[in-house]
């Protein structure tokens, strides 16, 4: 079924029906976050966007499950979700004072969530500071400059 080629309205019936299948009772009793149905249709929709959008273009069964596991695309994620990840490469956008208003070298969970996400590049990391939004984080660029850490047009560039 993978290589067939795609018709989209069955792709469409097919992926309308997956939650029927599984079953909303069943969901909610796994993940107690979607318990408030608030939360439950916020991830409701959004599974239902990234299916459209990964029928939408695609030519056969193969490329509809590519897209949906995101082969060959950016993950965009939280520091949490990142946990026990490696990636080539980690940007780290809004890392400012405001943005990131309770990292300090005195209050360790935040430090040690910093540090679980900056570990997770294996080969460099970006930092991005709005300049209209927030200043950056003064101690933290005193830390990182003896690391070796470079500016370009406003971007920290770390290698390790």
């Amino acid at each position: 079924m993978r290589d067939e080629p795609l018709d989209t309205a069955v792709a469409n019936r097919l992926f309308a029906q997956t939650l029927d299948f599984v079953g909303v009772e069943r969901l909610r009793q796994a993940y107690p976050e979607y318990r408030r149905d608030a939360d439950f249709q916020r991830v409701h929709n959004g599974f239902r966007i990234l299916l459209r959008d990964c029928v939408e273009n695609a030519v056969n069964w193969n490329d509809v499950l590519d897209r949906f596991e995101g082969k060959n695309q950016i993950p965009l994620m939280t520091i949490h979700k990142s946990k026990g990840l490696e990636f080539h490469t980690v940007i780290f956008f809004g890392l400012d004072a405001q943005t990131w208003w309770s990292l300090s070298p005195e209050r360790n969970e935040e430090l040690n969530s910093f540090f679980v996400a900056f570990t997770r590049a294996m080969q460099r990391a970006f930092f991005a500071c709005c300049s209209e939004r927030g200043k950056p984080i003064g101690w933290l660029e005193k830390l990182l400059l003896p690391a070796g850490v470079k500016q370009v047009d406003g971007v920290d560039i770390i290698t390790p």
